[in-house]
């Protein structure tokens, strides 16, 4: 799925991409329709993508482990050019620097639009740093690994013996 910039018309392109081919199975699962709404507006040698992802992912908890949904609805914008500078043409756009202009804008090799491509880094960008399946998740008990938002445990009730108690014996032995 990639729009080459000749083919954006001046006026815009207004993309609703329902091919799920690009969302990455092997990664993330989702239920239901992954809705995604694209439009492309030509800016002289640039691009701007403003765009539209919805869909409901299913993540495992962090604490108790357990698959959850979690809605997505995400509206996103990337700037994109092709480099015209010749010294960054003979190196990789990768090795461009770019001031603090060009930090919201994506250099390309090539001009074209790859849908695909985009839409994968903004569903990765906006994935929580930490998966919760509520806030006042409890967790799971680290001695018996009951999880605790089903029932509780008595573990935390159990005396807890440190690593090092053995060496407090050994130490009685001595004297």
């Amino acid at each position: 799925m990639k729009v080459r910039f000749e083919e954006i018309p001046w006026e815009g392109l207004h993309l609703e991409i329902t091919d799920e081919s690009w969302f990455p199975e092997s990664e993330l699962s989702h239920t239901g329709p992954v809705v995604a709404r694209m439009d492309l507006e030509k800016r002289d040698h640039r691009v701007l993508v403003e765009g539209v992802l919805q869909v409901a992912l299913i993540l495992d908890c962090d604490r108790c482990l357990k698959q959850y949904e979690q809605p997505l609805n995400l509206n996103f914008k990337v700037d994109l050019e092709v480099s015209e500078d010749p010294a960054v043409e003979e190196s990789s756009a990768a090795d461009h620097s770019s001031g603090e202009s060009e930090m919201d804008v994506i250099t390309l090799e090539a001009p074209e639009v790859d849908i695909a491509s985009i839409l994968k880094q903004q569903l990765f960008l906006a994935l929580p740093a930490k998966n919760l399946c509520s806030p006042e998740c409890k967790g799971l008990c680290p001695h018996c690994g009951t999880n605790l938002n089903e029932k509780s445990c008595d573990c935390s009730l159990r005396e807890k013996s440190s690593p090092f108690a053995v060496l407090v014996e050994l130490k009685k032995i001595e004297e």
